[in-house]
């Protein structure tokens, strides 16, 4: 899936789905590195854990409605993070998408098919 924020710019190309108890669980475990255009997007979650991971990613925490409600920079492994209740998917990223793309709490983001 592709994922834009309102104004038109890219979040990211590619970010793969992560939407039944078996793919949550198994995330991005095991992987070395996200690609610079990757992502994954875990739905219904409102928290997440680096463990198993090894690397830095940078985590957003969004509404139903796609709004970026809280984001988390460059989370480390061995550690976990939580949005509040009104979180209903996170949005886990390559560290530094947050700076580079200046996501702020109050974007918002569009979810659709990977753009040919």
């Amino acid at each position: 899936m592709e994922i834009r924020r309102s104004d038109g710019n890219v979040v990211t190309r590619r970010a793969k789905v992560a939407d039944t108890f078996g793919t949550r669980l198994r995330g991005m475990m095991g992987r070395r590195e996200f690609g610079p255009v990757d992502g994954l997007a875990l739905a219904p979650v409102r928290s997440v854990h680096k463990f198993f991971m090894r690397m830095a990613i940078d985590v957003l925490f969004v509404d139903e409605e796609g709004r970026v409600l809280e984001t988390r920079r460059a989370l480390p492994p061995r550690r976990l993070a939580a949005g509040g209740k009104a979180v209903r998917q996170t949005l886990e990223l390559p560290g530094g998408t947050i700076d580079r793309l200046d996501l702020q709490p109050g974007d918002r983001l569009i979810f659709g098919p990977i753009a040919s």
